[in-house]
């Protein structure tokens, strides 16, 4: 299999994952961005080109599925993908902080530039008040834990892609 079909499969997964399993396991109202933790890791082991375009992709598969005004999430996975992709050569791919970190940082730009976006199309306003920082701190806790596994998953997947990539092309 091609390095874009495993890929897109994986996106495809993490998606169905996303949108159907997870809200049933989860406390609360929280939701977990998977796709987010997925376009920052790849785009921090393949660098801003490789992290744009994936970040293109997952918001194109998420502005067909949600109800948000379409083009935001293209707006948003694209731009956090290519703003990560630009840190891949500033750190050791098995450091696991600094990832967390950036992955973290990415998704509080993204909710606060889609609360913004999305509070000035409706004109809703929203208290902050402890139910939605408990919220917050639930949705962090959550993105560590599933954003350290899947960070995991994305450096044993980019080097055996790249590994069964470099054989293909010494064979040829």
């Amino acid at each position: 299999m091609t390095k874009r079909v495993v890929l897109t499969s994986l996106v495809l997964l993490l998606y169905l994952l996303q949108v159907t399993v997870l809200p049933q396991l989860l406390l609360y109202r929280i939701r977990v961005d998977l796709l987010i933790i997925w376009v920052v890791a790849y785009a921090l082991l393949t660098g801003p080109r490789e992290g744009l375009l994936c970040g293109l992709f997952v918001g194109l598969l998420l502005d067909l599925g949600v109800e948000h005004p379409f083009g935001l999430q293209i707006l948003l996975k694209g731009l956090a993908g290519y703003l990560s992709g630009t840190l891949a050569r500033k750190f050791f791919r098995e450091q696991l902080l600094l990832p967390l970190l950036v992955i973290l940082s990415v998704l509080m730009m993204q909710e606060a530039i889609s609360f913004t976006i999305l509070n000035g199309i409706s004109g809703v306003s929203i208290v902050f008040d402890r139910e939605l920082v408990n919220e917050l701190l639930l949705m962090v806790l959550y993105t560590i834990c599933f954003g350290s596994g899947i960070y995991r998953i994305m450096v044993s997947l980019v080097g055996w892609l790249d590994r069964t990539a470099y054989e293909r092309s010494e064979r040829r």
